[in-house]
Parts: C-alpha cells; sequence; structure tokens
C-alpha cells in the first residue's frame, strides 16, 4: 500500500486517427491502498465550448480486479452532470486555472466498480497539472459534498 495517492499521464506522440491509438497513457493509485488502475484517453475538443477533454477507459492493472470491478457493479452517486460505465474515466481542462492560482490544469473522474476497499463501486476523483507532455496529480474517492462545502463549478478545490 501507499500512503499518497498518484496520478500520472503521459501525451503519446505515435497517437493517430488511423492507428487509433489512444493520445493520453498513465496510471493512478489511491493513497492506502494497493491497487494500480491504468487510464488510456482519447482526446477531443468540444463543439459547444471549445475545451479540451478526453474520454476513456480505466481499469485495474491485475486481469482479475478488471473482471471482479465489471463484474460486481453496482450504482453509486455521480458527480454532477457525469455518467461514466464502470471502467471509464473522463478528464477536462480546468477553465479557470493559471500558474498564478495554482489551480490543476485537468480535472476529471473515473468510475471502479466493487472492490475490497469499496464494495459498492465508486467514482474516482482526478486532478492534474500539466509539465510539458506529462499530467500528474493526485486521485482521491469522490465524497458527494454537502451544499455548504460544494466548490464553485466542477473543479476540485486546492488544498
Amino acid at each position: 500500500m501507499t500512503d499518497q495517492s498518484k496520478f500520472v499521464l503521459a501525451f503519446d506522440n505515435s497517437a493517430t486517427d488511423v492507428n487509433r491509438r489512444p493520445n493520453l497513457k498513465g496510471e493512478y493509485r489511491l493513497a492506502g491502498e494497493a491497487t494500480l488502475n491504468r487510464v488510456a484517453l482519447w482526446g477531443g475538443v468540444s463543439e459547444k465550448t471549445g475545451k479540451l477533454y478526453a474520454r476513456g477507459k480505466a481499469n485495474p492493472d491485475g486481469v482479475s480486479e478488471a473482471i471482479r470491478a465489471s463484474a460486481t457493479a453496482q450504482d453509486v452517486i455521480a458527480p454532477a452532470n457525469i455518467d461514466l460505465k464502470v471502467g471509464e474515466a473522463v478528464l477536462f481542462e480546468h477553465p479557470n486555472a493559471t500558474a498564478d492560482n495554482k489551480q490543476p490544469t485537468f480535472f476529471g473522474y473515473a468510475r471502479e466498480g466493487s472492490s475490497v476497499t469499496a464494495p459498492q463501486g465508486r467514482y474516482v476523483r482526478l486532478a492534474g497539472w500539466q509539465h510539458g507532455s506529462t499530467i500528474t496529480g493526485t486521485a482521491e474517492p469522490y465524497r458527494p459534498a454537502t451544499a455548504e462545502s460544494e466548490p464553485a463549478g466542477d473543479a476540485p478545490k486546492v488544498r
């Protein structure tokens, strides 16, 4: 187990529309847990907002964990306006991120199925800062906030 969370993505320059490889590949691990989850995301630009986003797969590193997660998924409380199936992930460009305010460059969610640490399944909140062609940051279980503790917008608060 690890005491710190981990979220790392790297841009794949060899990804094209022809070979259909993901633009971003990486992994995340939650603090206090041993399971490493692999992430593969395909990027795009929203036609409505013009903002960058990436959507794809997030699966446990082990085959048995991946099968268990997808087979025993239950309904869990989702973040507002986010609808992911088990094993899916989405990442958004943070609209208010600047070098001065220390907000993450990207934020998003992954949906996991049932596991020993989350028997109901769960959403995982991802936040990352861009460093060249790499995004590094944190991963934490999503916990629905009460009205008075909810941050402005969908982006995570910096602590």
